[in-house]
C-alpha cells in the first residue's frame, strides 16, 4: 500500500507485498547485530526496540477428511494425511472426521482447506490418483429462443457458399433511409439511438440491406471479383412506444460469376437462385415471386417473394438512388424474414433410386408476357398424368416471329412411372392431352 501510495517500487516493496513472515524480523535483527560486531567490530547494545512486539494470533485452517478424498477423487489415508501435515509442522488435532491445523507465520500460502489438500495430494502422488471422469445426471442440453431458427439460417448461407459478415445494428441515418423503402422495413418507425457514438451510428436499423451492400461495395474497391455476403441479424421497430426486434437473413451478390471460361456479371437469376436455394434449406415452401416495385430495388429489377399473402421476402438489384453507399458496381441483394421459417421443419426424406427409365419431352409454349412462369409451370403440373415427374425450364425466346407481347417458353418434361417402364404410346398419349388442356385454360399455342 505504501509503495503504491507513493509510486515508488523497489525490491523490498517488490518482496513483501506478496508477504512476509513478521516473526522473522527479530531474528533479522538478532542476525544483523552479530554481522556488525563480528566483521565490523561493532558492540551490541542491550535490548530491542519493537514498534509493534504484539504478533497477530495464528491462523487455523480446519477440513474434512471425507471432503479430502472426495475432492481427490479417491481414498486418502487418514493416518497418511495426519502424518504428512505433521512434517509439514503444522501441528494437525483430529475431532473425529475433522482436522485442524496451525499454520506457521512463514506458510502464508495456506489459506484455505484446498490448500491442504494440495500438500496432503503432493506427498500422496498424483500418479496414484485414478483418471476417472466423474459421472453426471445430466440431460442434454438445448438451444432456446431463436437460437435454433437462426443457426438454421447460417448452416443454409453456408450451404450456399456465402461468406458470413457481421456489420452494426446501428447505422446512419442515410444508411437508414437508403434501405427504408422495403415493404420488410416498414413494420415500424425508426428507433434513434439517445446517445450515438457518431452520426453513423444515430439510428437502430430497420434493414440489413444497407449495411451488407456497404460491405459488399468495400470487397469490390478491395480488387475482389466475385462476392457473395450473408447475415442473419436483428432489426428494429418502434412500435406501440416500445422496441420489437426481428430476425432476418440477408444476402449480397455482386462482381462476376460462372466457370473460369464462362464468366459473365451476376444477374437477377443468380440472385433469384441463391434466395430459394436458402429458402429450401429454411423449409420454406409454398411462395409466390412477383414483380416488386419497392424503392429499396432498382425499378423492373427486383421482386418480392410471398407466402400466404404476406410479403416474407425482397429481392432485386440495389436501388441507384442509394448513393449515399457508394457502390462501385451494381449490387444484387435480398432480404428474407426468418419469422416465415420459425415453424417450418425441414426434415430430408429419403427417395430410392429410380428403377425404371424415364422418358424426357420438351414443350414449346407461346404465351402472353403477362403469364408468369411460375404459372405456367403449376398449369403444366396439374395438366399432366401422376408420373410425370418434373418440369424444367430450358430456353426463352423473343425475337423474329414472336409478338412483342409475348414470348416461347420451352420447358423439358420428365415422365417416370414408379412400377413399371412407360411405352412411348402411353407418353404421346399423355402429352398430347397435356397441350390441349393447357390450350384450353391457358389460351396459349405451340407453333
Amino acid at each position: 500500500a505504501t509503495a503504491r501510495r507513493l509510486g515508488l517500487k523497489t525490491e523490498a516493496s517488490h518482496r513483501f507485498e506478496r508477504g512476509s513472515d513478521r516473526a522473522m524480523a527479530r531474528t533479522a535483527a538478532d542476525l544483523a547485530a552479530e554481522l556488525i560486531a563480528r566483521l565490523a567490530g561493532g558492540e551490541v547494545a542491550a535490548g530491542v526496540l519493537d514498534s509493534n512486539p504484539e504478533m497477530p494470533a495464528p491462523r487455523e485452517i480446519a477440513f474434512s477428511l471425507a471432503r479430502l478424498s472426495a475432492f481427490v477423487g479417491c481414498a486418502i489415508p487418514s493416518e497418511f494425511a495426519v502424518k504428512v501435515l505433521a512434517a509439514l509442522e503444522l501441528a494437525p488435532r483430529v475431532a473425529g472426521d475433522t482436522v485442524t491445523c496451525t499454520v506457521p507465520p512463514w506458510r502464508m500460502d495456506l489459506e484455505l482447506a484446498e490448500d491442504l489438500y494440495e500438500e496432503v495430494l503432493r506427498h500422496f502422488g498424483y500418479e496414484n490418483v485414478p483418471s476417472e471422469l466423474p459421472s453426471a445426471a445430466v440431460k442434454p442440453g438445448r438451444r432456446l429462443g431463436s437460437w435454433p431458427l437462426t443457426e438454421r439460417a447460417r448452416d443454409a448461407l453456408a450451404g450456399v457458399g456465402a461468406a458470413e459478415a457481421f456489420t452494426y445494428s446501428f447505422v446512419s441515418e442515410a444508411a437508414e433511409a437508403a434501405a427504408a423503402g422495403s415493404p420488410l422495413a416498414e413494420r415500424g418507425g425508426i428507433v434513434a439511438v439517445a446517445n450515438p457514438l457518431s452520426a453513423r451510428m444515430a439510428v437502430m436499423r430497420r434493414s440489413l440491406l444497407a449495411g451488407l451492400a456497404e460491405a459488399a461495395g468495400g470487397n469490390l474497391r478491395r480488387g475482389a471479383e466475385s462476392v457473395l455476403l450473408g447475415e442473419v441479424g436483428r432489426v428494429f421497430f418502434a412500435r406501440d412506444g416500445a422496441v420489437a426486434e426481428e430476425e432476418r437473413l440477408a444476402l449480397a451478390l455482386a462482381g462476376s460469376v460462372g466457370d473460369w471460361d464462362a464468366v459473365r456479371a451476376a444477374d437477377f437469376l443468380d440472385l433469384k437462385g441463391v434466395v430459394e436455394a436458402v429458402l429450401s434449406e429454411l423449409g420454406v415452401t409454398a411462395t409466390e415471386w412477383r414483380p416488386a416495385s419497392a424503392a429499396v430495388l432498382a425499378a423492373g429489377e427486383g421482386a418480392e417473394v410471398g407466402q400466404n399473402g404476406r410479403v416474407i421476402a425482397v429481392a432485386g438489384r440495389f436501388a441507384d438512388a442509394a448513393a449515399a453507399l457508394d457502390l462501385p458496381a451494381p449490387v444484387w441483394v435480398a432480404e428474407i424474414d426468418l419469422t416465415a421459417a420459425a415453424t417450418a421443419a425441414h426434415v430430408p426424406a429419403f427417395e430410392p433410386l429410380p428403377r425404371f427409365p424415364a422418358v424426357a419431352a420438351d414443350l414449346t409454349v407461346r404465351h402472353k408476357l403477362a403469364l408468369h412462369y411460375a404459372e405456367l409451370v403449376a398449369a403444366v403440373t396439374a395438366a399432366g398424368p401422376a408420373w410425370l415427374e418434373s418440369v424444367s425450364p430450358v430456353v426463352r425466346y423473343r425475337g423474329e416471329g414472336v409478338a412483342p407481347d409475348e414470348v416461347k417458353t420451352t420447358v423439358r418434361l420428365i415422365y417416370r412411372h414408379p412400377e413399371r417402364s412407360l411405352t412411348q404410346d402411353e407418353v404421346n398419349a399423355a402429352h398430347f392431352a397435356l397441350m390441349d388442356r393447357l390450350g384450353r385454360e391457358l389460351a396459349v399455342s405451340f407453333s
